[in-house]
């Protein structure tokens, strides 16, 4: 019999991060499938939501964004997936920051049905 291992990476090297919560309409409540994109230090950066890797792997519904030594963000937008895109005021760096989808238009909604 195995034993199960769990490993933790502890490193300290004060690099600046920014997670990234997204709260969705009712039926997506993490936002799956929408896109963030991040602007600072002059590279943008992409990352879709979606909490799986592999065959019954699963992840945290949050996006992790790595800024090295960047200590300020310039843009951040978050494409729902709707369609509709939806600028962020900058958040200070090392922070979870939850952004949550406006409502859509009638138009959006009936397309999606």
């Amino acid at each position: 019999m195995t034993v199960p291992l769990v490993v933790r990476n502890e490193q300290a090297l004060d690099h600046k991060w920014l997670r990234v919560n997204l709260e969705g309409p009712i039926g997506n409540p993490h936002g799956i499938g929408a896109i963030v994109e991040l602007k600072a230090g002059g590279v943008t950066q992409r990352r879709t939501m979606m909490p799986t890797r592999s065959y019954l792997a699963y992840c945290e519904p949050v996006i992790t964004l790595g800024l090295g030594d960047v200590a300020t963000i310039e843009n951040l937008t978050v494409t729902w997936p709707d369609g509709s895109e939806q600028p962020a005021p900058p958040p200070a760096v090392n922070q979870t920051f939850s952004f949550t989808q406006q409502a859509s238009s009638f138009a959006s909604v009936a397309f999606l049905a």
